[in-house]
């Protein structure tokens, strides 16, 4: 008597490639870095002192934190200073600018993410007060 089975082949279990794998992926593949159009001669210089990621919303560093130019012409009126005091000043406190400071170090230490934790509202809502109704120009930095 025959066998009627057939022997079947188990494939092997396929990966599941998740979206921001793709992304990932897909941003390495396009890259000015890997093309060559821009090149990194040391990667903790900043390539800019700031960017405007929203209206109104500018994030930068210490640099355009202390340029009078940069915030002139950027009309900045609230500033949030994400430094410990001693590291980066207020510089233009006596001028028309509303600073607010959370004192945290730049690192991934557990003390300094429970406390980022436990500003989220108060940073929200300066933010929330000076861009969305007030309309200012409002510059965040570390």
């Amino acid at each position: 008597m025959r066998s009627m089975s057939k022997s079947k082949t188990k494939s092997a279990p396929r990966k599941r490639v998740t979206t921001a794998r793709k992304l990932s992926d897909e941003m390495r593949k396009h890259s000015p870095l890997k093309k060559g159009i821009v090149t990194v001669k040391d990667e903790d210089e900043a390539f800019e002192d700031f960017n405007k990621i929203l209206p109104r919303l500018y994030l930068g560093n210490k640099q355009a934190a202390k340029s009078a130019t940069f915030m002139k012409e950027h009309n900045i009126k609230a500033v949030l200073n994400c430094s410990k005091e001693r590291d980066i000043s207020n510089y233009f406190k006596d001028s028309n600018i509303e600073y607010m400071r959370v004192p945290v170090d730049d690192s991934l230490k557990k003390k300094d993410f429970d406390l980022m934790y436990q500003l989220i509202p108060a940073i929200v809502e300066f933010i929330h007060m000076h861009v969305d109704i007030l309309k200012e120009n409002t510059f965040v930095h570390c």
